[in-house]
């Protein structure tokens, strides 16, 4: 004879197996699956989008200044070479992928002054002023490399302030807007999570426009200013959000 409870101990068994599999076989897929999905998540995490920074600037800046008659006949002309100037940059930038960035930059080149005293035997002695002062907006691409090197590219525009005076004619004044492209070169350190130490050289050219000084009589000065090209160092923070 069949054991009754032998039986059902049998039967509960058979009918209990399947659901003890799909138990353990789903808890097995949940894991794999979770577990599968944050590593592949820590993988991928993106960088910071957002960042802004401001820098110090050291520049250099070479031009050459021309000048001519009312008939255009030329005068003479002045070469500066390498005349330093100080100024600041702020910007604000957007990594859309781990090595490629954008930034839009906001800076001031800083102000070069020169005065030049000449003397004549009649009426006596003269003197000149000349200043050139540069603002700057520019929209940039950047591609970094290891060990926190980088190239990039900026174009935008340059606001350029230059002076004439003299103490025997009045003085002339005029602001322009010229087309400025530069070159970058650069590395970063990075100081914590959020924060880096920017290094960058950068070789940008833009014009600095023309000043027509009246010298009496009706007679005219021309100034023509040229390209300014201006080799900069700069340092500075980056901080991203």
């Amino acid at each position: 004879m069949i054991n009754t409870k032998a039986f059902m101990s049998l039967l509960f068994c058979i009918f209990m197996l399947p659901g003890v599999s799909n138990a353990a076989g789903t808890r097995g897929y949940s894991e794999d699956l979770y577990g599968d999905l944050n590593i592949r998540h820590q993988q991928q995490k993106k960088p910071d989008d957002m960042y802004m920074g401001i820098r110090g600037e050291l520049s250099f800046l070479n031009w050459k200044n021309e000048y001519k008659d009312e008939s255009d006949a030329k005068l003479g002309s002045d070469s500066f070479d390498f005349k330093p100037v100080v100024g600041i940059d702020i910007f604000v930038g957007y990594q859309f992928v781990e090595k490629w960035r954008v930034d839009l930059e906001f800076g001031y080149l800083g102000k070069y002054s020169e005065t030049e005293t000449e003397y004549w035997e009649n009426p006596g002695t003269e003197k000149y002023r000349f200043d050139l002062e540069t603002y700057y907006l520019m929209a940039n691409g950047y591609r970094d490399f290891q060990n926190g090197l980088y190239v990039g590219l900026g174009a935008g525009g340059a606001f350029v302030k230059t002076l004439i005076d003299s103490t025997e004619v009045a003085g002339e004044k005029s602001t322009k807007f010229s087309p400025m492209g530069a070159l970058m070169f650069g590395w970063s350190h990075e100081l914590d999570d959020k924060v880096r130490f920017d290094l960058r050289y950068r070789f940008a050219v833009f014009h600095g426009g023309n000043l027509d000084i009246d010298a009496g009589a009706g007679r005219k000065v021309k100034t023509e200013i040229g390209f300014i090209k201006d080799n900069s160092f700069s340092a500075g923070i980056r901080y991203s959000f």
